[in-house]
Formats: C-alpha cells, structure tokens, sequence
C-alpha cells in the first residue's frame, strides 16, 4: 500500500483486493484468540514466513515496475521497498528496530530480486518461483549462519 501511494496509483485500488483483506482480517483474529503458549511455538516460524513475504513482496514489486518500462535502478528500489517496507512497518508497530536497519542480510536478498526480474533473468512462472524458493532459502540461510553485511568498527570494516 505504501509503495503504491508513492508511484502513485490511486488509494481507493487497495479496496479491490476484498479476499486478501478477509484473509487477513481471519489470521489476526485468530492471532489474538489463540493462547500465548501456542502463539510462542509460531515464533519460530516467523522467520520462514517473513522470508516468504520478502520474497514474494520484492517480485510483485520488481515485476511491477518492470511493467511500467521502469529503468533498472528503479526496479530494484521497487523491489527493495515493496519488500522490505512491510516488514519496516511491522516492525515499527511492535516497537522494535526494522530488520533493515540491523547489520543481518534484509534487504539484499530484495534488491537481488529486482537485479534479476529487471535484466529479465526470470521470466515465466517457473523462473519467478525457482527466483522466490531461492530468496526463502537465501533469507534463511543468512538467519541460521548469522551472515552480516560489513559494516565499520572504529574506521575499520
């Protein structure tokens, strides 16, 4: 939704996407309803999940602006922020510091995406899926081994 007011498609689209609404409206309901002890068993799996979003979020951003004729860095910012802007957000909402701004790979992983759907490097929906499997992996691998970006220590990286 964020992405889409800043390329400016009009708001009053967010409304035509009823069933995903519904879906949503369904998962935090039984969300809150559940008992703690259970909503803690579903913490591991947020890692999965998150990854699955950031990967699907990055492709339908990438392969939007791609069909926009949208010039290659644009492309990879669109995937970059339709990925990871979700995530921004609900982070926010909880109160903790966004995953992008943490020194673990994030946002890599949707740049990367928009890097190959914006050299067409997958077209098609077997490419599209492998791409996303791939990203998922990736995002997983990257939690489960502790991969960091460089990132500078008193002038040194």
């Amino acid at each position: 939704m964020v992405r889409n007011l800043i390329v400016g498609i009009p708001v009053e689209n967010i409304w035509q996407q009823e069933d995903l609404f519904k879906v949503a409206i369904i998962i935090i309901f039984i969300a809150f309803i559940l008992p703690n002890k259970w909503i803690y068993q579903w913490k591991k799996w947020v890692i999965f999940f998150d990854a699955i979003g950031l990967a699907a979020f990055s492709i339908q951003g990438a392969n939007w602006a791609v069909s926009i004729h949208a010039p290659l860095i644009s492309v990879i910012i669109a995937s970059t922020m339709t990925g990871a802007g979700g995530g921004m957000i609900r982070d926010v909402f909880v109160g903790r510091k966004p995953l992008i701004f943490h020194s673990e790979i994030y946002a890599l992983w949707a740049a990367l995406a928009g890097l190959v759907i914006g050299l067409n490097w997958a077209q098609g929906p077997f490419s599209t899926f492998s791409l996303l499997v791939g990203m998922v992996v990736l995002r997983i691998l990257s939690v489960y081994y502790n991969w960091n970006l460089p990132r500078k220590i008193h002038g040194k990286y």
